[in-house]
């Protein structure tokens, strides 16, 4: 072991004295530059030509090294993409944990913007001034960098909710559900023996290795390989999630739009406007009304009222799923997934819009933090539903009870407050310390150490 440690430190002093590693980096720095060079050449070349082609040559470039790798180490990408948690990692996990720590930035500099505003009211003598200033400017620096990661893991989940939404709706179709469906064992015997439209069926290590790859690319692609900001024609980003956010936010919110607007035609047609929403809010306003002038209910109590019963109204297509036989599990995926979809979407827009006024941009950030504790909250409750699936599915109107619990946790005041005991338990870990006190190895531990206690308590005894 000495000479070991002796090898390697004189390694390393030669190392060092030869700057080796120094050498070797500025090596690949003039290469990386000669490298790039010629790509922004290329590029440019290609841009004079089609600017769409040249905007997709990085992510052209991306899926061409995907495959040569796969040509060439297949057993290393089936490896990655089966045999190791990296695809869950990448596309679930990962994210999660961002989403977490952008909700606690969030919180922590909403609480020192309030101080900061309490503290500089009661000093706001002329000295002051030069140091609120730069309060202000450090407030809507870190503001800007907070709202920026804010949009960025909003689009991720967007994508990621539709590209969910799409398989699990897909599955449910006739005709086309085993386009879908995973095939598992031997794919080929299960080809020979059922039909035509058997064919098409993916193996679940093709469909892994597909994710790890999409994902991936999704997740870690940069807009450009040369780190250069390049804009699309539209002026949006050209990153993998800008592409996939820019093509279905509009599809997204059209659809939910349409969908409610049908389901308000069909309904409330002996409706005067044809809106169920305006009737029940011009017959909710004036009896709450006269609770806030009795002073039964705050005027907060009565905002909350009237924003509950406008976000149960985007449920309404989802809600006529429940009377018809066969079709609730499309309200559920329309609940869960679609109109959680469709609010952080719109959250991105108003976010999106920069301003100078910092209240207004708090307020905003503020507002789209409840849809990242959403999916906290949907990310736990699904792991818990899948978990219990195969129960479920023989429990009687199961799929109804899971349509209402998305229902009321996808509510402002539901995400907010149950967020709020999944950070507490997470900070204290009573649940856990309970859990484990709970088990027969800790019941048996605390006898142990008890009925040792009194053994040392009655040899003190007999001693004295």
């Amino acid at each position: 072991v000495l000479t070991a440690i002796a090898t390697l430190w004189l390694l390393r002093r030669h190392v060092q004295k030869h700057r080796y590693y120094e050498r070797t980096m500025a090596w690949y720095e003039v290469r990386k530059q000669k490298v790039m060079k010629r790509y922004n050449h290329f590029v440019d070349q290609v841009g004079k030509t089609s600017t769409f082609l040249a905007l997709l040559l990085p992510h052209l470039l991306y899926f061409a090294f995907a495959a040569i790798i796969k040509k060439l180490l297949p057993w290393f990408v089936t490896y990655l993409a089966t045999k190791t948690p990296l695809n869950a990692v990448i596309q679930y996990f990962h994210p999660l944990y961002c989403t977490f720590l952008i909700i606690g930035k969030s919180t922590h500099h909403l609480r020192t913007y309030t101080v900061d505003n309490a503290a500089g009211d009661k000093k706001s003598d002329s000295k002051t001034k030069p140091s609120n200033f730069k309060r202000q400017q450090k407030q809507k620096t870190e503001l800007e960098e907070l709202r920026k990661e804010v949009v960025d893991i909003l689009k991720y989940w967007v994508v990621y909710a539709i590209i969910i939404a799409t398989v699990r709706t897909g599955k449910l179709l006739p005709f086309v559900g085993h386009l879908f469906t995973v095939a598992g064992g031997n794919v080929a015997k299960r080809k020979s023996r059922q039909g035509i439209l058997s064919k098409f069926r993916f193996s679940s290590k093709f469909v892994e290795e597909i994710s790890l790859v999409f994902f991936t690319w999704l997740r870690f692609m940069p807009s450009s390989v040369t780190g250069q900001q390049k804009l699309s024609l539209k002026g949006r980003g050209n990153s993998p999630i800008e592409i996939i956010y820019n093509k279905i936010s509009s599809l997204v919110k059209s659809a939910m739009s349409s969908s409610a607007s049908l389901t308000n035609k069909a309904t409330g047609s002996h409706l005067g406007n044809g809106s169920i929403l305006s009737w029940l809010v011009g017959k909710l306003d004036f009896p709450l009304t006269i609770l806030v002038l009795a002073r039964a209910i705050s005027q907060e109590t009565k905002q909350k009222v009237m924003a509950t019963v406008t976000e149960l109204s985007d449920l309404l297509p989802a809600a006529v799923t429940l009377f018809v036989p066969g079709c609730s599990s499309y309200g559920v995926i329309y609940v869960s997934l679609v109109v959680p979809a469709t609010y952080s979407i719109k959250s991105c827009d108003e976010i999106d819009k920069k301003s100078s006024n910092v209240e207004l941009m708090e307020s905003k950030v503020n507002d789209a933090s409840r849809f990242l504790r959403f999916w906290m909250i949907h990310a736990l409750v699904t792991w818990i539903l899948d978990s219990f699936a195969h129960i479920l599915a023989w429990v009687p109107l199961s799929t109804h009870a899971i349509w209402f619990l998305w229902a009321f946790l996808q509510l402002e005041t539901s995400t907010r407050r149950f967020y709020g005991w999944f950070e507490s338990e997470v900070e204290t870990q009573s649940t856990v310390k309970r859990v484990i006190a709970a088990l027969p190895s800790s019941v048996d531990s605390q006898k142990d150490t008890s009925s040792n206690e009194t053994q040392e308590v009655e040899k003190s005894k007999k001693e004295d």
